[in-house]
């Protein structure tokens, strides 16, 4: 009985930390900046700051078409600094009154 007790108390951990692992995925705790800099990153591509924003890839695109978000184009690919992600989730936010 002990021996089940235990392996239950294994299996649970093991199922929190892979729901911890998956919460860090999606839930931003740090800046763009944070996140580039732990990842050794200079440069996000539009795949990865949709993920990191929680949105579509389309929805970059259209920020960008906006002009609503700075990049640089590379050839067909474009790019953004961490740096004008973190300015513009900052002149983005809005607080209800």
């Amino acid at each position: 009985m002990l021996n089940a007790n235990r392996n239950i108390c294994v299996k649970y951990k093991l199922f929190v930390d892979k729901i911890k692992s998956l919460l860090h995925i999606y839930a931003m705790e740090s800046t763009f900046s944070e996140f580039a800099k732990q990842n050794q990153m200079l440069w996000l591509a539009p795949k990865q700051v949709a993920k990191l924003m929680q949105c579509s890839v389309e929805h970059i695109y259209d920020l960008v078409k906006f002009g609503k978000i700075c990049y640089i184009k590379d050839g067909k690919n474009i790019r953004f600094k961490p740096e004008d992600l973190d300015e513009y989730e900052k002149n983005s936010y809005v607080r209800r009154i």
